[in-house]
């Protein structure tokens, strides 16, 4: 992280939530700045990109949210990963990438490569669905 006498981690707490409100509003647009902030102090975290990605999504560019997403440093990011591999998963499954979800997924579950319970639940569900 830069210079912290600047800004504090409490105010990055917040400037993160202030774009994550923006995103679900519809607003993605209006805090790009912001999100690109984010995502250069926190980079270990993959919050910031999953934002970024989750705007590409709701505005109907889902092969530029994939394409983002995997050349983020989210899917291997020390915080908030489980999410970003969850979400990784529903946006394959929104580009009708049927073969790379059970091959990632299956991994993911085989490998313990997920922790959070939420983002395994998600995991085995995206699978359950394209299992058919």
């Amino acid at each position: 992280m830069s210079d912290r006498k600047y800004i504090s981690l409490d105010d990055i707490f917040v400037l993160s939530q202030l774009g994550a409100h923006a995103v679900v509003y519809g607003l993605g647009d209006k805090v790009q700045k912001t999100l690109e902030f984010i995502q250069t102090e926190c980079a270990d975290n993959a919050g910031g990109f999953l934002m970024q990605s989750i705007h590409l999504f709701s505005s109907g560019k889902v092969k530029e949210a994939i394409a983002f997403l995997e050349a983020s440093p989210a899917l291997s990011a020390e915080k908030n990963r489980d999410e970003a591999l969850a979400f990784h998963l529903l946006l394959l499954q929104a580009d009708g990438q049927t073969a790379r979800i059970r091959q990632l997924g299956n991994h993911y579950l085989a490998t313990n490569a997920i922790t959070s319970e939420s983002a395994h639940y998600a995991v085995r569900t995206i699978l359950q669905d394209v299992e058919g």
